[in-house]
């Protein structure tokens, strides 16, 4: 008895360019390059499409989207958490 493999449907999706050429990245760079790859995917097929494709939903895109308008390409950095004590 011959087995078979499953069969999955060829996606043509345009590939993707670098953001950064060649150099270390911190990981707050990363997760900044995250974020504006899945805004720039959004525009080529859509927030749906690109939210379900990232794994997130489309009210964080939406926040992301939102702090690119009003704080730039900055704004997507990732925030960092407060401490209880600094609110002293």
């Amino acid at each position: 008895m011959r087995t078979t493999c499953p069969t999955f449907p060829r996606v043509s999706t345009p590939a993707r360019e670098p953001l950064w050429g060649g150099g270390a990245m911190t990981l707050d760079e990363s997760i900044q390059g995250m974020r504006i790859q899945v805004i720039r995917r959004a525009v080529a097929i859509g927030v749906s499409a690109a939210c379900q494709e990232a794994g997130i939903s489309r009210t964080l895109f939406y926040r992301w989207e939102q702090r690119l308008s009003r704080y730039g390409v900055e704004g997507l950095h990732p925030r960092r958490a407060v401490a209880a004590d600094d609110f002293r």
